[in-house]
């Protein structure tokens, strides 16, 4: 799952009016080290937003609450360059300030110059938002790109197959009292994997 994909899910997630903070939010919060209570209307959580978003996908992420700091994170790309996944970070009241925004970006338009966003904190929501290019540069401190995805190995063929003949094994000792008839069959899957793999290993070595 892509952090981009967590986003989307998360779309509708919602402030609850008052001091008391929707148990979502508060699972962002908590994401990026903050388990102590905290009143969503009070305090941003773009920023836990998006780090909610990158952990839950397996992506390193950053425990802060200040939506600049993702400016120190994977790399700077051209806005030309931007693609669905990539966050980009505002600035907010100043471009000197220390306050910002960050979300992620869905799309991005360039006939009918619309980028769309997927936002936490965005009227006090996760929110799909739209904005014109000019505006959205006009505010724009930087487009990032996240880190990779951490890979998934994948077991060799040799390593399925010996799991194979080790559960066989184990199948056959727990049958081992029944009738010959039932072992036989329970063999037939096992050599056939057996022969498929050293099939495989045959036509690899004429390559």
């Amino acid at each position: 799952m892509s952090p981009l994909t967590v986003a989307f899910q998360s779309i509708g997630v919602s402030e609850i009016p008052g001091v008391k903070t929707d148990p979502r939010i508060a699972k962002m919060y908590k994401a990026v080290g903050h388990s102590e209570p905290l009143d969503d209307s009070k305090v941003s959580w773009c920023a836990a937003f998006v780090g909610y978003c990158l952990k839950e996908a397996g992506c390193k992420h950053l425990n802060t609450l200040v939506a600049r700091d993702y400016l120190n994170y994977g790399h700077s790309v051209p806005f030309d360059q931007a693609q669905p996944g990539d966050f980009f970070v505002f600035w907010r009241e100043s471009p000197n300030s220390w306050k910002g925004h960050v979300g992620f970006i869905q799309s991005i338009n360039l006939k009918e110059e619309i980028v769309q966003t997927i936002e936490g904190n965005a009227s006090n929501k996760v929110s799909t938002m739209y904005y014109n290019i000019p505006s959205f540069k006009s505010r724009l401190l930087s487009i990032q790109r996240p880190e990779q995805l951490p890979k998934i190995k994948i077991a060799s063929t040799e390593t399925v197959v010996a799991s194979v003949i080790a559960s066989a094994v184990v199948a056959g000792a727990g049958i081992q009292n029944s009738s010959p008839v039932w072992l036989w069959i329970g063999a037939i899957p096992v050599a056939g994997i057996i022969a498929w793999w050293l099939i495989q290993k045959g036509l690899n070595l004429w390559k």
